[in-house]
């Protein structure tokens, strides 16, 4: 009889999972952020400062919300 051990933590790191997902995300609006940090030294334009500076807080907010609950649900 072939039986399969139970894993202890789900697979996060298959393509299809919510991690992953987000991850991808934060990192696309990271990348969104800096280009647009860019734009502004290229251009000197506030608007993409502005842009930049609010890009970034909001991933940066989202991130460690993420992160936290993900912290909670293995000390719960």
């Amino acid at each position: 009889m072939n039986v399969r051990p139970r894993v202890a933590w789900p697979n996060w790191h298959r393509p299809g999972s919510a991690v992953l997902l987000f991850r991808w995300l934060i990192f696309l609006l990271l990348l969104a952020a800096g280009v647009s940090m860019a734009f502004y030294l290229a251009t000197g334009k506030p608007h993409f400062r502005r842009w930049g500076v609010l890009t970034f807080k909001w991933t940066l907010l989202a991130a460690l919300g993420f992160f936290a609950v993900l912290i909670l649900e293995r000390v719960l």
